[in-house]
């Protein structure tokens, strides 16, 4: 499989949000049958392993 789309940081602008409350990327992950696939990033993820983002300044706000 491959993910090519996900090093332009262009497309990385494109995410939206699930039905579940997944990040995703639509038709992002080729694999070799010719099938294409969302790329996602689940709730609980980013619950551990994110960064608050302060919208007005698009800056990453660390949490203490």
């Amino acid at each position: 499989m491959e993910i090519q789309k996900l090093k332009d940081s262009t497309y990385l602008k494109m995410a939206q949000i699930g039905s579940l409350g997944e990040i995703f990327w639509p038709e992002t992950i080729f694999g070799k049958d010719g099938k294409t696939w969302n790329y996602d990033i689940s709730p609980e993820f980013i619950f551990h392993c994110g960064d608050d983002v302060d919208k007005e300044s698009i800056e990453v706000v660390r949490n203490k």
